[in-house]
């Protein structure tokens, strides 16, 4: 009986610990998620502030007004390059640039300058431009992390426009409806992802652009819902969970489109959760094992003992019957009684000193079975065989004192 309130209390931790890991988790997730928001809000922010109030700077008005690849004006080149690249605090995080004069037909990158008709990947170039010319916003992000790049087994490709990764696209002269000229930063997307990793925390990350586009996932199946369930992650900032598929499920936090277009996702396994509750269910289960075990050697114990002290007694008689088979006088069956008693008490001391490696108690069994040779010699008794049942009653009254002197009442109980 006592398995049963073992198992209802089993059954109630395993559900306190799902709710209270449960709930400490979601806590743990929610500062991790915003930490990591942050740390790529500063980031993307600070590139993007960088280069808006340069848009006007004295290199990048040099680079509009040039009418051709400025290959000989060493000095203002320095300097429009190094403007482009950025300064300390955003440079590992500037992976790569590209300044195109649509005006003036040149573009000068990070892999150096050329004109626009000479460019290899002229389709895949004219593609982006005019989906840079119609987004409504002179200075937003573009996520092409899909498109082709132009390296081949490591190697550049000259005069190929490196349009692949996540850029910052500014339009100038800072009209909507006009693009003489266009500023594309490319981010470090290397540097980005091992700032997440460091941050992550068990956790499983993705960052994806408005338009559903990963810029990072750390988990396919996640990546894969975020993508299919765009709609519903742009709801605003909560908690859920979902099912990634038939036998898995998340508990995610999901962030609204942050100011540079982002949404962030950040989720974990509730399987994780559910095995460290499981072990707790575990042990209920086998405690509750246990005590059923016990409870039944217990009972096959008493069974045994009881059983143990009448197999003695029938042995004796057997015996007894054996060397007296014939036996017919009063005097003669008396004597076979008292035989009978004696040879109990030795197969009894027999059997005692081969379970003394057992877990049976044997001055338990060996009491009882003298108190069986008692009621024995009370029969004798009864048959006015005096004589024969004093004998016996001497024989197995001095075995009982014997036991008793070497014995406390402790081993009796």
């Amino acid at each position: 009986m006592a398995a049963v309130p073992l198992l209802i209390a089993g059954a109630i931790s395993y559900k306190i610990y799902m709710d209270e890991v449960t709930k400490q988790t979601d806590l743990s997730m929610e500062a991790i998620e915003t930490q990591i928001y942050n740390d790529v809000e500063v980031v993307l922010s600070s590139i993007r502030q960088y280069y808006l109030e340069n848009s006007s700077s004295d290199e990048i008005g040099w680079l509009i007004q040039t009418d051709s690849i400025p290959y000989r004006e060493y000095s203002n080149l320095f300097d429009a390059q190094k403007l482009l690249k950025g300064p300390t605090y955003i440079d590992d995080y500037v992976g790569k640039y590209a300044f195109i004069n649509l005006e003036k037909g040149w573009i000068l990158t990070n892999n150096g300058m050329y004109r626009l008709d000479s460019v290899r990947n002229k389709t895949q170039m004219e593609e982006f431009l005019d989906e840079i010319r119609d987004n409504y916003s002179s200075l937003f992000w573009s996520n092409n992390i899909e498109k082709p790049s132009p390296y081949s087994n490591g190697v550049y490709q000259s005069n190929t426009l490196d349009l692949s990764g996540f850029f910052l696209v500014m339009k100038l002269p800072g009209s909507i409806q006009r693009m003489d000229q266009a500023v594309l930063v490319g981010l470090n997307l290397t540097k980005l992802q091992q700032q997440l990793d460091k941050n992550l925390a068990g956790y499983e990350l993705c960052v994806l652009n408005y338009d559903g586009t990963p810029l990072f996932a750390s988990d396919e199946g996640l990546q894969a819902y975020c993508s299919a369930n765009l709609e519903q992650l742009q709801n605003g900032n909560d908690i859920r969970s979902i099912q990634l598929d038939k036998n898995v499920d998340y508990r995610i936090r999901v962030r609204e489109a942050s100011p540079n277009g982002l949404i962030y996702v950040l989720g974990y396994d509730l399987g994780n959760v559910r095995e460290g509750a499981g072990r707790i269910l575990s042990v209920s289960l086998i405690i509750t094992g246990i005590l059923v075990v016990l409870f039944l050697i217990s009972r096959n114990q008493l069974h045994f003992q009881l059983f143990t002290t009448g197999r003695i007694d029938n042995t004796a008689r057997r015996v007894t019957l054996c060397l007296f088979p014939y036996t017919a006088d009063h005097t003669a069956c008396a004597w076979c009684n008292f035989l009978q008693l004696i040879f109990s008490c030795l197969i009894n001391q027999v059997w005692i000193s081969k379970q003394r490696t057992t877990e049976y108690d044997p001055i338990q069994c060996f009491l009882i079975n003298q108190l069986h040779c008692h009621s024995r010699i009370q029969h004798l008794a009864y048959h006015k065989d005096r004589h024969t049942a004093d004998l016996a009653d001497s024989c197995c009254l001095r075995n009982i004192d014997a036991l008793m002197l070497t014995v406390t009442w402790n081993d009796l109980i």
